[in-house]
């Protein structure tokens, strides 16, 4: 959301009703403010604060005018922390629509084992991972590899923490990569 919504043209409509009643009563009560001459006008004191306030008002829209278009811009770096922002978002959508749909697959599949994951086999646990978290194959197969060796099976998914993951898996644990990859496997094991 850019704005505050319809509350931003109510507080914008308040606050110019405000400049243009006040920059009038400012006219109307100070005798010293003539912005044009008298010789201009006629000898009417009304008629010149009227046009004395009315000179004021288009100088004050004109500057609101300029200054909008010379600051009025949103920065670089906001608008470049949003746009990340909105592709994360994009990103972790897709993720979980993947997930929800390669789980809806699995259920509603005739195989008998497959309706209770914590059956499964190392092969099945890793397709489901690979499902549900890789785009990038070559880290995918790094990760089968590491699943197969330590017969990471549904029982083991089941009940897989970070402690176990760290033992059994090996993962360094100061490498963000696995522990954002650790953090990954217990929230699809959570979504089963």
């Amino acid at each position: 959301c850019q704005t505050i919504g319809t509350w931003q043209l109510a507080l914008e409509v308040l606050s110019w009703a405000i400049l243009v009643t006040n920059l009038f009563i400012v006219c109307f009560t100070t005798e010293m403010l003539n912005v044009v001459p008298h010789s201009y006008l006629s000898g009417d004191v009304y008629f010149q604060e009227v046009v004395t306030s009315l000179i004021l008002v288009s100088f004050l829209i004109s500057a609101v005018i300029v200054l909008n278009k010379c600051i009025g811009r949103r920065p670089q770096n906001i608008a470049d922390h949003i746009r990340r922002q909105t592709h994360i978002e994009q990103e972790l959508k897709q993720i979980g629509d993947t997930i929800e749909r390669y789980i809806d697959s699995i259920v509603s599949s005739n195989e008998s084992d497959a309706f209770d994951w914590k059956q499964w086999d190392v092969d099945k646990v890793a397709i489901f991972l690979q499902k549900v978290l890789y785009k990038n194959r070559h880290r995918f197969h790094v990760l089968k590899r590491m699943l197969k060796q330590a017969n990471f099976d549904g029982h083991a998914f089941a009940k897989c923490d970070e402690v176990y993951l760290d033992q059994h898996l090996h993962f360094d644990t100061f490498d963000d990569e696995d522990s954002v990859v650790k953090k990954f496997i217990l929230h699809a094991r959570e979504q089963l």
